[in-house]
């Protein structure tokens, strides 16, 4: 064995001289791909979100949805975001989540998660379909579980579930506890209580209170914008 290892070296080995002469090509090339290569500037991070003088425009659009936006939201507020269809909601979310860039303005924004409307959900058990956020314990399962008003299903974790056989108001739930497991400093809410009675709508973002991070959450009841913090009112003239 011992006699083999220096005829097993000797290939490799000989390669070297061959490549310390090439080793200063090499960096000059190296060095021309990185110049060529412009660098791309980390986007703003931090605890808020801070907008200035922002438009923001759908790809083909002749006008931007929302125009000279400013916004300024400090960690832990709960933001209600009003006005009728049509008057830039959903772009706002969009921006927020970073599919689309401003056409011009400041912009930071720190990690957002999302809970649609519409959420989608998986026929497997609920443990799966919570874990689509990542690979957490099943106690941090059933705590994002009570925090989204579904303390029932926190014994329900091996439960086979099929979209079709799920209320609104459950699937609903059920994708807002997934976007509470994410590592994120804003939750974003779509229209989270809109399948939700009154009681069970107040108790829900009660709790969502209590988790801390901020909340930006669209909604078209005048009760619960009238408890944020914030009444962000898309609809008026300013933002067109």
């Amino acid at each position: 064995m011992l006699g083999l290892v220096p005829l097993a070296l000797a290939e490799p080995l000989a390669a070297l001289p061959l490549a310390a002469q090439q080793r200063k090509a090499l960096q000059e090339a190296s060095a021309r791909l990185q110049f060529d290569a412009p660098e791309r500037p980390e986007a703003p991070k931090g605890k808020r979100i801070r907008l200035e003088n922002v438009d923001v425009r759908w790809p083909g659009a002749t006008e931007p949805t929302l125009h000279d936006l400013h916004l300024n939201i400090e960690p832990g507020m709960h933001v209600a975001i009003v006005g009728p269809s049509g008057s830039g909601k959903s772009t706002l979310f969009a921006l927020l989540l970073g599919f689309l860039q401003p056409e011009r303005g400041i912009v930071e924004l720190p990690r957002a998660t999302w809970c649609p409307q519409e959420p989608m959900l998986v026929s497997t058990t609920v443990r799966e379909n919570l874990r689509m956020s990542g690979p957490h314990d099943d106690e941090q399962l059933r705590d994002a579980l009570r925090k989204a008003c579904l303390p029932e299903w926190a014994d329900r974790l091996d439960t086979v579930i099929r979209p079709d056989q799920v209320s609104g108001g459950e699937a609903q739930r059920l994708a807002l506890a997934r976007a509470l497991l994410h590592d994120a400093d804003v939750v974003l809410l779509d229209e989270p209580t809109a399948h939700l009675d009154e009681p069970t709508a107040r108790k829900l973002l009660e709790q969502l209170r209590q988790d801390r991070r901020t909340i930006l959450h669209i909604t078209h009841r005048p009760d619960e914008a009238a408890r944020a913090d914030l009444v962000l009112d898309l609809g008026t003239p300013a933002y067109r």
